[in-house]
């Protein structure tokens, strides 16, 4: 129930902002031109935004802050609280990626030890004197 109030109040709140908007500019060509409102009117919007991609521009930021505004990103990292993400608790995510780190260190650190091994072996058969002489 909450959620739809919210979004009735931010469609009310963009309908309101609206309609101030043209309150506003029809008020500014009253000022300017009392005789001719609408020419005026039309004038000053041509004047203030040629482009009329801006409008919707402007529109599309207006919405996206009251939408931020309304409905803020749900960011919590309070201390003694185990953080979720997608059902999976980073706690055990980071547990199970230490492991496999470990797992593949000590297999790096084997196949260094057997490396290294041949090659002892491999000198030590050269420096062996030649018997066949």
């Amino acid at each position: 129930m909450e959620k739809k109030e919210m979004k009735m109040s931010a469609f009310v709140l963009v309908i309101w902002m609206m309609m101030l908007i043209i309150l506003v500019g029809v008020g500014k060509a009253n000022e300017e031109a009392p005789n001719n409102i609408f020419s005026e009117t039309v004038k000053s919007a041509e004047a203030a935004s040629p482009n009329p991609s801006s409008y919707w521009e402007e529109l599309r930021k207006l919405v996206n802050k009251a939408y931020t505004y309304l409905f803020p990103p749900k960011i919590d990292f309070r201390p003694g609280k185990p953080v979720e993400d997608g059902g999976v608790n980073v706690k055990e995510a980071i547990t199970k990626s230490f492991q496999k780190t470990k797992e593949t260190v000590e297999d790096s650190a084997k196949a260094a030890a057997e490396t290294l091994q041949q090659q002892q072996q491999q000198q030590q058969q050269q420096q062996q004197p030649h018997s066949e002489l």
